[in-house]
């Protein structure tokens, strides 16, 4: 018997379906018939494995290789069809088929409470993010990319996350390539996201989190502290 609703658990309001939510966001194509479908390269074929564990069923990753440039990559995909199920998320989410150049309405995700919403951006992060160390330092950064039509989204994103931690965060803004960007290079940030991943046990890239350093001290916070 055929089981229907097979992504419901991607509705079901929890911390780990609002990053799976982010994660498709960023790296899943939605089509109109109610279908679906993330690729990624072979060495994040684990993440896809979680995707697949969390929504349920029996579904299997397809492997294929693609030619960019005169070199090969391998990629991974998985993909699901559930009509009803993609249908309310894209609608409850604003989100189209061609998303890459259409964002959805940031004000509509004034719904999600703090903790919520910050499983959602962990998830875009991993989809559409960068993290990485500063230049000379041991410090990270994390970098959001998109394109110019979501620079409001990002924007949004940015003062969320301000009125969350109580800080002052540069704008998003759009690169000399046209693309819209933000990287988030203060420690409290990175931090606060890399802290927010067990605590709302949300299991994100381990290739990209693991090199924030939770525990650290900035050298900052340390003369602040000295001072009190």
């Amino acid at each position: 018997m055929r089981r229907h609703n097979k992504a419901i658990k991607l509705l079901e309001n929890s911390y780990e379906s609002y990053y799976w939510l982010g994660f498709l966001l960023a790296d899943g194509h939605f089509d109109n018939t109610g279908r679906v479908t993330i690729s990624l390269a072979v060495k994040d074929a684990l993440q896809l494995e979680k995707l697949i564990k969390f929504i349920g069923g029996d579904a299997h990753l397809t492997y294929y290789d693609i030619n960019f440039k005169g070199n090969p990559y391998k990629y991974t995909r998985y993909s699901v069809m559930d009509k009803n199920t993609i249908m309310d998320i894209m609608e409850t989410f604003n989100i189209v088929s061609n998303k890459t150049e259409n964002p959805p309405n940031f004000k509509l995700y004034d719904r999600l409470d703090d903790d919520s919403f910050i499983a959602f951006l962990i998830g875009l992060i991993d989809g559409d993010g960068n993290i990485g160390h500063q230049t000379g330092r041991s410090d990270c950064y994390i970098a959001l990319k998109l394109h110019r039509a979501w620079l409001l989204f990002l924007n949004y994103i940015v003062k969320r996350l301000e009125k969350i931690l109580n800080i002052s965060i540069k704008p998003a803004r759009i690169n000399k390539f046209g693309y819209s960007f933000v990287i988030f290079s203060n420690l409290k940030i990175c931090r606060y996201l890399k802290q927010s991943i067990s605590r709302l046990n949300i299991s994100p890239l381990e290739r990209k989190w693991s090199k924030i350093d939770e525990t650290r001290v900035s050298r900052y916070e340390l003369a602040y502290n000295n001072t009190i």
